[in-house]
């Protein structure tokens, strides 16, 4: 039994195919054949391409640092907010 030939597609051309598939309005199925392309390597290509969707049971991988860089920022810029929300009130009390 011999194995089946694949040809070798270069990122540009999958990046391409995808492109064309999510922006065309024409199913997978159309898309590829007009490429000359299998539907479910172009489906499997799309599924690839998009980082915001995972199987069930799977997320996205967090950045621990990059997280608590986040946190942090949002402590400051809640204190920031309440900081001005006093000098608001306080200028407020001034003008009366």
């Amino acid at each position: 039994m011999q194995k089946k030939y694949k040809p070798p597609y270069s990122a540009q051309f999958r990046s391409q195919a995808v492109t064309l598939a999510e922006t065309s309005g024409q199913s997978y199925n159309q898309v590829a054949k007009g490429l000359g392309i299998d539907d479910k390597t172009l489906t499997r290509w799309v599924k690839a391409a998009r980082p915001d969707r995972h199987p069930a049971g799977t997320g996205p991988t967090e950045d621990p640092v990059s997280h608590a860089t986040c946190e942090s920022r949002i402590r400051t810029l809640e204190m920031e907010r309440d900081i001005l929300k006093k000098a608001i009130a306080f200028f407020a009390k001034e003008q009366w």
